[in-house]
């Protein structure tokens, strides 16, 4: 067990983001925070709930109830994105170190500690320190109380190449950062309105080494609440993004440019979006020859989810 409890050390700034979300899911994120073992340097509230939302004000009583232990209540005054909440929070920041946690999501009590100290660890010896550290967790479906472990890759140092095959380090509420290195990025981008934490997450690999600690640091919560990952369309949005921004790094290695165009056109089939799936498919294997057989697999398997989704009968 890892506890930082020397009440000196305190480089730590945590950063809840909310949006129209139920006080007692708040409130739960709010105490798995002020339950961490490791003291933390402030506690940062971001309201971006629409301005008629109701619990509005209940949010704000509820930051206000513990201003004794640094927790800091900032609303905005028209809803601008998650990203732009992050961005806020960043901003008001006054820690070496971030982490955001999701209104909806929680923190295990040994998450800060673990993450502070795998960046103390990681940048021993004059190696340079993480950008960022992911860890590994817990997704639980409310409805049932069914849980199921999410163990993290083991993944350290240059993972730029790695991670460009797909968004292995997960959910921001199971990762802390540099602040300083969110900072020289400019934070989360806030014309990204899918996989946003993807897009960032390359954008720090490509620049800085990354750490993880295997043990769970949090819990991400299922429930039939709004959650921007249950949007196939949105999913789409992210990945053209995604290939629009890194395509170049991407165009090096052939089989990840296939395969995260192939994630496209097979999304797209799911819609089911015929001529945009076939467009996906060929823009995958525009370097291939015709007779190609994984581009005739691919064909195959990209026909047999449209028939399926619109339910023709196979030829």
């Amino acid at each position: 067990m890892i506890a930082i409890r020397d009440d000196t050390i305190r480089e730590v700034t945590a950063v809840i983001t909310t949006h129209n979300r139920e006080t007692k899911m708040v409130k739960r994120a709010l105490s798995s925070v002020l339950a961490q073992t490791c003291p933390l340097l402030q506690i940062i509230i971001v309201d971006d709930s629409d301005k008629e939302f109701p619990g509005r004000e209940e949010i704000r009583n509820l930051a206000s109830a513990f201003q004794d232990q640094n927790v800091l209540y900032i609303p905005h005054p028209t809803c601008k994105g998650l990203s732009a909440a992050r961005n806020t929070g960043l901003a008001y920041a006054a820690g070496k170190y971030i982490a955001y946690l999701d209104d909806d999501d929680e923190w295990l009590p040994e998450k800060t500690a673990l993450q502070l100290h795998a960046f103390k660890k990681a940048g021993r010896f004059g190696k340079p320190e993480p950008g960022l550290i992911y860890g590994g967790g817990w997704i639980r479906k409310d409805q049932t109380g069914e849980e199921c472990r999410m163990r993290c890759r083991l993944e350290r140092g240059n993972v730029y190449r790695k991670l460009l095959g797909g968004n292995w380090i997960g959910y921001p509420s199971f990762v802390m950062f540099r602040k300083a290195c969110l900072d020289e990025l400019g934070g989360f981008d806030p014309s990204r309105l899918y996989m946003e934490d993807y897009d960032l997450y390359l954008r720090l690999a490509k620049r800085y080494p990354v750490a993880c600690t295997p043990e769970p640091v949090a819990v991400y919560h299922e429930h039939e609440g709004e959650q921007l990952t249950d949007n196939l369309q949105g999913y789409i949005e992210g990945m053209e993004a995604m290939v629009e921004r890194f395509g170049e790094d991407l165009s090096g290695k052939e089989r990840l440019y296939r395969r995260q165009w192939m994630r496209i056109a097979y999304a797209y089939a799911e819609i089911p979006n015929r001529e945009k799936a076939y467009k996906a498919w060929e823009t995958a294997f525009s370097g291939a020859g015709r007779f190609s057989m994984a581009k005739q697999m691919t064909r195959r398997r990209m026909e047999k989810i449209i028939r399926k989704e619109r339910k023709e009968p196979e030829q």
